[in-house]
């Protein structure tokens, strides 16, 4: 199995929420949790970018995702 190293972007802001090793890359159209139970906010994933310019031990993705509210 692989693992792949996600950059997650909130898509509105530019900003990178979290970074995190994953052994599934989430598709367009899933959404997400983030923050835990006390903090948690919902997101939409709206675009992935495979890196492919950048050496790493990991495949690399950018998730644009979008907030929801739930």
């Amino acid at each position: 199995m692989n693992n792949a190293y996600l950059h997650i972007i909130d898509v509105d802001t530019d900003v990178e929420l979290t970074r995190r090793i994953v052994s599934h890359v989430p598709r367009v159209g899933d959404e997400i949790r983030l923050g835990g139970r006390e903090n948690e906010k919902y997101y939409k994933i709206t675009i992935v970018v495979w890196v492919y310019d950048e050496d790493s031990s990991f495949e690399r993705v950018n998730i644009g995702v979008t907030r929801v509210s739930v």
